[in-house]
């Protein structure tokens, strides 16, 4: 449990101070929804950080933290994907 704690603390600085900015803007000018998606699994791996009840409340916020974390790295990939479109 230990290495698993490290690597969510890891992970969690790693999401902070490289993907967090105020908001972002499309190609067409229209804000995207990765901020809220960041604040997502921002709070999720600070519960997983501060955990102090039942395992099956840890296992489910490990299995948020998988979800969200596929969901912006999805959404990370459409954006760069969009940026290519710029060179």
């Amino acid at each position: 449990m230990g290495n698993l704690l490290y690597k969510a603390r890891v992970l969690h600085q790693i999401v902070v101070s490289k993907l967090v900015q105020p908001k972002r803007v499309s190609c067409e000018g229209e804000e995207t929804a990765d901020t809220n998606e960041l604040e997502k699994v921002d709070a999720a791996l600070n519960a997983l950080i501060t955990h102090k009840s039942k395992k099956s409340d840890y296992a489910m916020h490990v299995e948020n933290v998988q979800i969200w974390l596929r969901d912006l790295e999805a959404n990370i990939q459409d954006i760069e994907e969009g940026l290519e479109c710029l060179h």
